[in-house]
């Protein structure tokens, strides 16, 4: 598998997982070649009709310190944004 880049992109509709359950799927999967997570669940507004307004302290904390979490296990962290229906500004 040359080449080929293995992580996990949090993006999908519905109930967004816990911290300790990204933190566990962290662990769990960099042991395994994982050397990437992007936090962009759907259900953040912060990331999608509110993208323009910073996250609240205590979410922006829970990422800032998920993000050292991950760095510690070798794995880069990003944050995707999906600007709510951008096209109409």
């Amino acid at each position: 598998m040359s080449g080929v880049e293995l992580g996990v992109i949090e993006g999908y509709y519905g109930k967004p997982w816990s911290w300790d359950a990204r933190r566990d799927a962290v662990a769990r999967l960099a042991a395994h070649g994982y050397r990437f997570f992007i936090y962009a669940p759907k259900s953040d507004p912060f990331l999608r009709r509110r993208w323009q307004e910073p996250h609240p302290a205590a979410t922006a904390a829970e990422l800032r310190a998920f993000s050292a979490f991950c760095r510690g296990r070798g794995v880069r962290f990003g944050v995707g944004l999906s600007p709510y229906e951008i096209y109409r500004d």
